[in-house]
């Protein structure tokens, strides 16, 4: 009944959400939303402001706000100038983009430099040009802004400097506090002829599309601090006086191409600690955030209109993409519906039917990851880093799945040895590290990990340890689960190993096709695929003959020895990158891959070995009964000792891993010291029967897609690629009056909350499709091949196993044809791409 409920309320929010999207293309048939409009003319701040704190940033509405650096900044602007024209405000943004190319050495040339004169500032082969021109009159000004391309040369002395000739990358102006403090009660219609007369030197070619003309932008004066002007100031700069200021400089580009950065003011607007003392100028970091605008106006089309980014990011131009929209967004609809309604039929008598819906809801999730994140459909933001939020969010995790802790039936899906007369004393215990655990365990680490992902943790060192633990723990049980399966069926068969690797691998391949990203984009499952690969070789074995423990830890010991020389030999990793290249091969980053391997190559190996141990009567989890005592007093006794040794094992890596001074500094001893908590926790999680049998539903549900969950995260749930949050555009669209932060918006939550119902609905049904496809592409129908013997042997574990069968065989034949069938597509995309 609960399944029910979460399908029709998914299927209804999907729904609800597309057809929204449908209303609001048919409504604006360009479909686009002004991104410039919405940097440019209003945002909001994403927390209470607060200059020292380096997560605070402005979220303008409908689009992402890039952080230019030294090197993006110096890439766009490269062999141009950028003309900075105006009064102290623009000065002050002058020095703060100045700042970016220089860094110390420009702040250490602003001390000394004049204010009220002409200032060059070069570097990286841009220039920086501020003409001090505070009425916007001079004829300097008004002969640059008549032609943008042609520059001429100032004259020399006086207040002038020479400027170098360099193509203009854009103009900045500002103006209109020396109007309303010096030009007495005509202050209005002087400010408003020398706006109209600027306005009209404007090339008509300077419109608001970002790819023609050099954008023209004007800076509206700043938000004053009337209680902290001094008394000369404060007799002038009157607040009827700056209100009609700005009416004039709104009506003037309601009428003419230049372009008014609003935004700039409503930075420093009810904002104390945005304004120096003197109550006129802003601080030196607001100026940086202004800075951060006019950058995005001017460079991101440059930077980004043929990348993964362009869809996400403000004032990049979105060309080809109306009937796209159309049929995509039909095609979501329909499909979507009748996904709806085919659940209401009988599979198992219609297994062809739900093959199809399978393959239907996958290809659903694919369009949909594609029109969130690589059209401007929907709206994206920066995310919101947050350590509170994220702490708030973590323990809301917890105590939801507290709430649906529940007793697991004894040796239910555990598939454990046939127990001893000992064991049998036991039967409600349902065992060590169970498939109950692994998925609970699995589950609270992927929603830790997406919400990592979510609020920007990786730059707070303690929580990027944190999710580096909860990765290793990942390939732990990965290790794990294959090697006790492994023992436990003997079966290295080419079905099963099919089956694993196109499980793993299915969804992210696809993705990277239609997402045109590497393949390594999505590395966990690449992470996974190797180490079931490497698991493999060490179990494998030609008969069916148990190996002892002794040859199992002397291989697992040959392993890590045999990936350290690989690992560390760069020409072998350098030979497979040229023979992937010259055959066409899969497009991988084999420097990072090979990092991530590092950086976890022991947890795996620690699986490996934890399996042996608890399968092997020469393991101590079963011979000693560590786990399992014969009375209650040597129960707790154990039990205690097993909790204090966890204690003590956490204690020790929280000593250890405390002192690094940053995450790079750590991860060289990551491979080792994640050993100490993954141990704590297995002892922990298994110090006593009445520990074991309890585990949460919800979290152990959550852990049976959690492959789909870390996928699709990447476009549907953040957007560009990871970089930011996707948005829909329809609770908090555009346009929407926002008053205090983004974090303190109701609509911003509301939203989040929508797109997360999604988010989990679709990747539940994604991983029931992904099974579905890859059972029937693998075949492991019981009654396809194999005989009667052999059934009755694997049928307690048939839905994860398959027997090894001959080639013969029709299923085999058919599976090898679709398997080879899907990697010649693969290697023809990639030739084509190439």
């Amino acid at each position: 009944m609960r399944s029910t409920t979460i399908n029709v309320i998914g299927s209804l929010l999907t729904s609800t959400i597309l057809l929204s999207l449908v209303f609001r293309t048919i409504k604006n048939a360009s479909v686009s939303p002004d991104t410039c409009k919405g940097l440019l003319t209003r945002g909001r701040w994403s927390q209470t402001y607060d200059a020292s704190s380096k997560n605070v940033h402005w979220q303008p509405f409908g689009c992402e706000l890039h952080q230019y650096d030294e090197v993006s900044t110096a890439k766009c602007l490269s062999e141009r100038m950028l003309q900075f024209v105006g009064d102290s405000t623009v000065r002050q943004v002058f020095w703060a983009t100045a700042y970016k190319l220089g860094g110390e050495k420009a702040r250490e040339e602003s001390k000394n430099a004049p204010k009220h004169a002409n200032l060059v500032y070069q570097s990286h082969g841009v220039s920086l040009q501020y003409r001090w021109d505070t009425f916007l009159n001079k004829s300097e000004t008004l002969d640059l802004l008549q032609d943008l391309h042609d520059q001429p040369q100032p004259r020399s002395g006086g207040d002038h400097v020479d400027f170098p000739q360099a193509d203009t990358a854009a103009i900045v102006l500002s103006s209109g506090l020396w109007h309303a403090r010096y030009s007495g009660t005509e202050f209005a219609e002087e400010y408003k002829r020398v706006m109209e007369t600027a306005a009209s030197r404007i090339p008509l070619r300077n419109t608001t599309s970002t790819t023609l003309g050099s954008p023209v932008i004007v800076l509206p004066p700043p938000v004053l601090n009337h209680d902290w002007l001094n008394p000369e100031r404060a007799a002038t700069l009157t607040e009827p006086r700056m209100s009609r200021i700005l009416q004039i400089l709104a009506s003037t580009e309601q009428s003419s191409t230049i372009d008014v950065a609003w935004s700039t003011r409503a930075m420093s607007e009810n904002n104390a600690a945005a304004l120096m003392n003197n109550g006129l100028h802003v601080t030196t970091d607001l100026a940086a955030h202004q800075t951060e605008i006019l950058l995005n106006k001017i460079c991101n089309n440059k930077l980004f209109e043929y990348t993964n980014k362009a869809s996400s990011m403000c004032c990049v131009d979105q060309a080809g993409w109306k009937l796209a929209f159309s049929i995509w967004l039909t095609v979501m609809v329909v499909s979507n519906i009748v996904c709806f309604f085919w659940k209401r039929i009988d599979h198992e008598q219609n297994p062809g039917t739900a093959r199809l819906q399978a393959l239907v809801t996958f290809v659903v999730v694919l369009c949909y990851c594609w029109l969130a994140d690589r059209t401007i459909l929907f709206e994206k933001s920066n995310k919101i880093v947050s350590e509170k939020i994220f702490e708030f969010c973590v323990l809301a995790t917890v105590t939801v799945g507290m709430v649906h802790v529940t007793a697991t039936p004894p040796l239910q899906e555990q598939k454990l040895p046939q127990p001893s007369v000992r064991r049998r004393l036991f039967q409600t215990d349902p065992g060590f590290l169970t498939r109950a655990q692994t998925e609970e365990w699995k589950g609270w680490m992927q929603i830790v990990i997406l919400l990592y992902h979510y609020f920007g943790m990786s730059k707070t060192l303690w929580v990027y340890q944190l999710v580096r633990v909860l990765v290793a723990s990942y390939l732990f049980l990965t290790a794990f689960g294959h090697a006790t399966y492994f023992q436990r069926t003997k079966d290295f068969s080419i079905t099963r190993i099919s089956l694993v690797l196109l499980r793993l691998n299915l969804l992210p391949c696809a993705l990277a096709v239609v997402m045109d990203n590497e393949y390594d984009f999505y590395y966990f499952p690449g992470l996974a695929s190797l180490w079931f690969l490497i698991t493999t070789a060490v179990f494998w074995r030609r008969n069916s003959g148990d190996l002892s423990t002794k040859v199992l830890s002397l291989r697992v010991f040959a392993a890590v020895c045999i990936m350290h020389l690989v690992l560390g030999c760069e020409t072998v990793v350098k030979c497979f990158t040229d023979i992937l290249h010259s055959i066409h091969g899969p497009h991988i980053n084999f420097k990072e891959f090979v990092f991530r391997v590092k950086l976890d190559i022991y947890s795996p190996f620690f699986g490996m070995l934890v399996s042996v141990a608890q399968q092997r009567e020469a393991g101590c989890l079963w011979s000693t009964r560590m786990f399992h005592p014969l009375s209650s007093a040597t129960s707790y006794v154990r039990s205690a000792t097993t909790l204090g040794i966890s204690c003590v094992l956490l204690i020790l890596y929280t000593l250890l891993a405390r002192p690094f001074a940053d995450k790079f500094v750590y991860n060289r001893h990551h491979s080792i010291l994640s050993l100490l908590p993954i141990s704590a926790y297995l002892m922990a999680r298994n110090a006593h029967p009445a520990v074991r049998r309890y585990t949460s539903s919800m979290l152990a549900s959550v852990g049976t897609y959690s492959l789909e969950l870390f996928v699709l995260q990447y476009h549907i749930w953040l957007a560009a690629d990871t970089k930011g949050l996707l948005r829909l555009g329809i609770i908090d669209h555009i346009g929407t009056s926002a008053t205090g932060t983004l974090v303190g918006s109701w609509r911003f939550w509301l939203e989040s909350f929508v797109i997360t119902v999604v988010f989990f609905w679709l990747s539940k049904h994604c991983a029931n499709a992904t099974n579905t496809i890859v059972k029937w592409v693998v075949s492991t129908d019981k009654r396809c091949c194999g005989s009667q013997e052999q059934l009755s042997l694997t049928s307690s574990i048939a839905d994860k196993t398959s027997f090894s069968f001959s080639f013969g065989c029709q299923c085999q034949r058919r599976m090898t044809g679709v398997v080879s069938a899907m990697v010649v597509i693969l290697w023809l995309f990639n030739i084509l791409y190439t």
